[in-house]
């Protein structure tokens, strides 16, 4: 599998109320592997619920992400967790979590922490 990824019309948001928040409509683009990319925007613009959704950790509200030549909704949570990685801006919860055992989750996916 390539590492390229692939967005293809994709619609991002999230349902306030009864009804949805549209953020993003209809956006395109192509990541090239080993290229940098930022984004930028205004608190509020949805960069992040952006990298929610092409990371899988939200649904998309249209649209779709391809890695490679798989779409992200056939990739098992396993093989993803082995091919992309992202840094949000939420706290994770690791109150109780020594710094090795931060540092030595990023084994996690290998099943191993050595």
């Amino acid at each position: 599998m390539t590492n390229d990824i692939k967005i293809i019309n994709l619609s991002t948001g999230f349902k306030q109320g009864r009804a949805y928040k549209v953020l993003h409509k209809g956006v395109n683009f192509a990541l090239r592997a080993g290229k940098l990319v930022c984004i930028l925007g205004p608190n509020g613009a949805g960069k992040s619920t952006l990298l929610r959704t092409i990371m899988g950790f939200q649904s998309a509200l249209s649209g779709e992400t391809i890695y490679g030549n798989q779409q992200l909704s056939k990739i098992s949570v396993k093989e993803l967790s082995r091919i992309i990685s992202v840094v949000l801006t939420e706290k994770i919860d690791d109150f109780y979590l020594t710094a090795y055992e931060v540092v030595m989750t990023r084994s996690y996916p290998y099943g191993t922490l050595t």
